[in-house]
């Protein structure tokens, strides 16, 4: 058992501090705790050590101390001391005149407040038991100095890749168009809305002639969520070739042809790490509305005309899977009151929330409800695609846990009908 130290403050001299306080605490300490060491010391020369770092970290090195307060100690130097000894996790006895309840509410921690009249019974055993806690005290506090450094690391960590996530979502907005298409007879319109700072979600809608009359429409999907799924867009982007030059002019590559290269340029990059991504790429003539299309694993396209919806089949497989695949195209021509409609999945489980307590979970299908019923604009209907989609995206903001929702959603809505009401503007969360 170590050998503790006491420390005995009092405004009397060490030889009298020693008759009073030493020898009782001495006879009644516990037999199995050994003798203690007794040092003594003025109450003004003890307040001076407090006040200083060094000096009260010595102290806090020892063991505890009884301070005996006359009835000359005035209430702010109480106070002051108090402070000083809790500040600094330091073990005491205060020894008072009398005590009343505001002088024993100063109680706290490892300091007591008690009266002169105490038995040096008593004294001894409480000592003695904060001499025994303080190493504990003192690892306690230890390691709570060392948690708050590593907490104001992780903290300035965390804001660190905070700073990162907004740079990079501000890197990939760049990376969409700054505005769509608008040539006559045919109108698009984009929800793009990221499920955090930055999307697995990609698309983009070119003009590929000088006249405008051919436009490339791109929907992608990188598998995964965050960053490396947003890593993969911006890769997916910079790597699809809409055209290509010839014979000094410029031409335009079929979808097909498209997405073949593209499928081997992502499969030659991505062999040690390889990552998956699904996609439709469409072009469509906007005088004959003549659109030309092929998918990669993507959710098939829709063909909303009224209220009634056909998918749009393509049967090409996952981008970056099989070197040698070859993809093919679909054709067909929009009717006047047609909607073209590309997404991608994240509309599944929008519409489709998941099981909770003994409520049934709806269909997987429920989103196709949701988009067959948009107000598409034809003929007889005033309106906008631009509408359709900003309907769209209050119906998401109406779904449990819209405001965290799993996966990113990406709409992109082409229909032949003009504009008749200007919509308002969508994506008001995106990126």
């Amino acid at each position: 058992m170590a050998q503790h130290t006491v420390t005995i403050a009092a405004s009397v001299s060490a030889g009298d501090a020693q008759t009073r306080w030493g020898v009782p605490l001495a006879a009644n300490w516990p037999r199995f705790g050994g003798k203690p060491r007794f040092n003594f010391t003025t109450l003004e020369a003890l307040n001076a050590a407090l006040a200083d770092s060094e000096e009260s970290s010595h102290l806090a090195d020892h063991g505890p101390m009884l301070l005996v307060l006359g009835p000359e100690v005035s209430g702010s130097t109480l106070l002051r001391l108090v402070d000083r000894l809790q500040q600094h996790s330091l073990p005491a006895i205060m020894l008072l005149p009398t005590v009343d309840e505001p002088s024993r509410g100063l109680q706290s921690g490892g300091l007591l407040i008690e009266a002169w009249d105490a038995g040096a019974d008593f004294l001894a055993d409480a000592l003695f038991a904060l001499a025994e806690r303080q190493s504990t005290v003192r690892d306690l506090a230890r390691d709570l100095a060392i948690a708050t450094r590593y907490q104001g690391g992780v903290s300035g960590e965390m804001d660190r890749i905070h700073d990162e996530l907004h740079l990079a979502a501000s890197v990939q907005k760049e990376m969409l168009p700054r505005r769509l298409p608008t040539p006559d007879g045919v109108q698009f319109a984009v929800l793009f809305r990221p499920a955090g700072y930055v999307s697995g979600d990609i698309y983009d809608v070119v003009e590929l002639d000088d006249e405008g009359r051919f436009i490339g429409f791109f929907i992608a999907d990188a598998v995964g969520h965050g960053v490396p799924a947003a890593l993969m867009t911006m890769v997916i982007s910079r790597s699809l070739r809409m055209t290509r030059t010839e014979d000094g002019g410029r031409h335009i590559v079929p979808p097909a042809e498209a997405m073949t290269r593209l499928n081997e340029e992502l499969c030659r990059g991505h062999r040690e790490t390889p990552r998956f991504t699904t996609a439709v790429y469409g072009i469509i003539d906007t005088k004959t509305r003549k659109v030309t299309i092929a998918g990669a694993g993507h959710p098939p396209p829709l063909r909303i005309r009224g209220s009634v919806l056909a998918r749009v089949e393509t049967d090409g497989p996952l981008l970056g899977v099989f070197p040698e695949e070859k993809y093919t195209d679909t054709t067909f021509t929009l009717a006047e009151d047609e909607a073209l409609l590309l997404y991608s999945d994240g509309f599944e489980t929008a519409f489709s929330p998941l099981e909770t307590g003994d409520k049934p979970r709806i269909s997987m299908d429920a989103y196709l409800d949701e988009m067959s019923a948009l107000p598409w604009p034809s003929p007889s209907q005033e309106g906008s695609a631009a509408d359709a989609l900003l309907c769209l995206e209050r119906r998401l903001d109406e779904q449990s846990g819209s405001l965290h929702q799993l996966d990113d959603v990406t709409a992109l809505a082409i229909c032949s009908s003009r504009p008749v009401v200007a919509a308002a503007k969508l994506g008001r969360r995106a990126a």
